[in-house]
């Protein structure tokens, strides 16, 4: 299988596009430059945090754990730092309740017996609180 990489110009007609299609969601063009910069997968970018930010005079990294659990960093340009800053808040992530989590995957399995199962479990958390 012959590997392909993505010429200058299509890196930023990609850019591109998510300015013109979602000018709205600044998200969405900032994710896909940490995404060229980081060479990252999806779960390593989206679960990135404040708190993996690392700098090193004047330069920008993050501090992520990859596949495996290897520790790598990467780069980003001060530009790009400076734009993810501006829309940084200071509001905490939404935390997910495992249970919670765990009875929304069976439901979607339509695994019964684990819904059953969980169902009790939450009712005694409920219960408990």
């Amino acid at each position: 299988m012959l590997l392909r990489h993505f010429t200058d110009a299509e890196l930023i007609s990609i850019i591109e596009f998510f300015e013109k299609s979602y000018p709205e969601v600044a998200t969405a063009r900032l994710a896909a430059q940490v995404f060229f910069w980081s060479c990252a997968r999806r779960k390593e970018i989206s679960s990135l945090k404040w708190d993996s930010l690392r700098l090193v005079g004047d330069e920008v990294h993050f501090d992520v754990v990859g596949k495996w659990m290897i520790r790598k960093w990467f780069r980003v340009p001060s530009k790009l730092y400076e734009e993810l800053l501006s829309i940084k808040t200071s509001s905490p992530p939404e935390t997910i309740d495992p249970l919670r989590a765990a009875m929304d995957m069976a439901l979607a399995r339509e695994d019964w017996l684990e819904v059953k199962r969980l169902g009790q479990e939450l009712h005694l958390q409920d219960q408990a609180s």
